[in-house]
C-alpha cells in the first residue's frame, strides 16, 4: 500500500511541475485579466 501511495505522489508532483512550467510560459486565456504571477515562476520561464 505504501508503494502505491508513493508512486501516486511522485506522479502528482511531476504533473504539478509540468503545469507550473506551462503556465509560466503562456499567457492567460482571458485577455481582459492577466493575473499576477508569483516570483518563483520566473525561475521556470524559458529564456529565448
Amino acid at each position: 500500500m505504501k508503494k502505491v501511495v508513493l508512486k501516486c505522489l511522485k506522479n502528482m508532483s511531476a504533473l504539478s511541475l509540468g503545469v507550473a512550467v506551462l503556465s509560466a510560459n503562456s499567457p492567460s486565456m482571458w485577455f481582459v485579466h492577466q493575473p499576477k504571477e508569483p516570483k518563483e515562476l520566473d525561475k521556470l520561464k524559458k529564456i529565448r
